[in-house]
């Protein structure tokens, strides 16, 4: 079965809006329904809305920075997102302390460059205002 791009997003959609809501409600009717059995699924509540990505990956994703782009600035150690303390107002300081060009050549230092994320970066950089 194939499930093409525009499918593969409206079910992530489903899954991080719907789903996660309704668990969510499961959560708390289980809390008042069974407060005796202390169980708390919140935090995969979390990370289902969050498509089980790090919450501020996901929240970059919305403000035009693609996933993958993320995942290569963790990787080059520019930005560590499996950090839990970390906050969308540190990470776009911290992409404010640099270029678009600046960014494009750690990932070409770390052969993780690909030519279409010129466009992505210099986008993502307007978007900040930059």
């Amino acid at each position: 079965m194939k499930i093409d791009l525009d499918d593969f997003f409206k079910f992530e959609n489903h899954v991080a809006f719907k789903i996660a809501s309704l668990f969510s409600d499961i959560n708390t009717l289980q809390k008042i329904l069974y407060p005796e059995k202390g169980i708390d699924i919140s935090s995969f509540v979390t990370k289902l809305s969050n498509a089980f990505l790090p919450s501020v990956v996901y929240t970059l994703e919305e403000f035009g920075l693609p996933r993958i782009i993320s995942k290569k600035l963790h990787k080059c150690g520019f930005i560590n997102f499996e950090n839990k303390e970390l906050t969308l107002e540190q990470v776009l300081d911290k992409f404010k302390e640099h270029t678009a060009n600046d960014i494009i050549n750690i990932l070409k230092e770390k052969n993780l460059y690909d030519d279409f994320e010129d466009y992505i970066l210099n986008c993502f950089y307007e978007g900040l205002g930059q």
